[in-house]
């Protein structure tokens, strides 16, 4: 399988918009609040199997 020197991404043509860059970080209480939460949905999905 070879590369596509037509595709986009080679031609240095397709760019990330820049708002995609910014990773926004959360404080410790908020990445807490989110384990609970995954965790939450983990548990309810292996309920119902």
């Amino acid at each position: 399988m070879g590369v596509d020197p037509s595709d986009l991404l080679n031609q240095g043509l397709y760019k990330e918009p820049e708002s995609n860059l910014i990773i926004p970080t959360l404080t410790e209480r908020e990445e807490r609040e989110e384990a609970r939460e995954w965790s939450a949905k983990k548990d309810k999905i292996a309920q119902t199997m």
